[in-house]
């Protein structure tokens, strides 16, 4: 286990490769199965899915929008989502479909190794993720809620009646609570209005991005974080590979992003020096 401290302080668990094997053999006969069952809209670790799908379908909802009516942006927000999921409710959910004695004794031993929660890190835990908030997508879609998104424990979803889409956000921190055991973020869950009558429509921030209607940039504290990283590296970093590795993490963002001031600058003061050294050291080792 190890700690990372951006964007927030979490404690990842690396498992061994028996148990990665396990995780893996187990995961490739019922993820299919459980991915059946989810909504169009969630976006988190389902193949042809990912976050710049989800930043692009938010994208696609805001330009459908009636440009003369204000709109709101409902977001629904989890404290510490993984170490916050409990196991009993994560298994009567996994037994509705899993019937197969064997197969559940293997999912209730991997889940049951760790507590509180499942750990971040493994294939298992993403699943574990994806499989108990399917429970609020659907019950969103019971709610007639149209213009809804999940990242994993992200969500949102847009609405014109800010007091609806208020009650609404009531109704599923309640079910998450009281059904799901989770634990709600009360100072992140809020309504927020994103666009005004005759007025330029305001970014929402999803998966590392700001989503307009005709533009996504990289959010400015994902593009700091990686520009920190880079610059940091470039002062020790003796292996082109591994430079190489984090450029091609920070292009990746960028690749399908547009750019702002801010983008230009990282490019200009970090990316294209971190480039030069990689040219550099890589001249070393011919």
């Amino acid at each position: 286990m190890f700690i990372v401290h951006e964007p927030k302080e979490r404690l990842i668990a690396a498992p061994s490769i028996d148990n990665r094997l396990s995780q893996q053999q187990w995961c490739n006969v019922y993820g299919p199965i459980f991915d059946s069952q989810f909504i169009d809209h969630s976006y988190a670790c389902r193949e042809g899915k990912g976050m710049l799908r989800a930043c692009l379908d938010l994208q696609k909802a805001m330009q459908n929008l009636p440009r003369k009516e204000t709109w709101y942006v409902a977001k629904i927000d989890f404290r510490k989502y993984f170490h916050s999921i409990d196991h009993g409710v994560l298994l009567d959910i996994i037994g509705k479909t899993v019937t197969d004695d064997w197969s559940m004794w293997l999912i209730r031993t991997i889940i049951e190794s760790y507590s509180p929660g499942i750990p971040i890190g493994s294939l298992t835990s993403q699943f574990a993720g994806n499989v108990v908030l399917n429970e609020v997508d659907h019950l969103a879609m019971n709610l007639g809620i149209k213009k809804y998104g999940r990242y994993m424990d992200d969500i949102y979803y847009l609405g014109n009646d800010r007091d609806r889409l208020e009650d609404q956000m009531y109704t599923l921190a309640l079910f998450a609570e009281s059904k799901l055991k989770l634990s709600i973020n009360g100072n992140k869950c809020q309504v927020v209005e994103f666009r005004r009558p005759y007025e330029q429509p305001q970014a929402i921030d999803f998966c590392g991005y700001r989503v307009l209607p005709d533009k996504i940039y990289v959010r400015k504290s994902t593009l700091a974080r990686a520009g920190r990283r880079i610059k940091s590296i470039m002062d020790w970093a003796q292996d082109p590979e591994f430079l190489a590795a984090q450029l091609c993490s920070v292009n990746g963002l960028l690749a399908h992003a547009d750019k702002d001031g801010y983008t230009r600058f990282v490019e200009r003061n970090v990316i294209v020096p971190a480039q030069q050294r990689h040219q550099e050291l890589i001249s070393q080792f011919l």
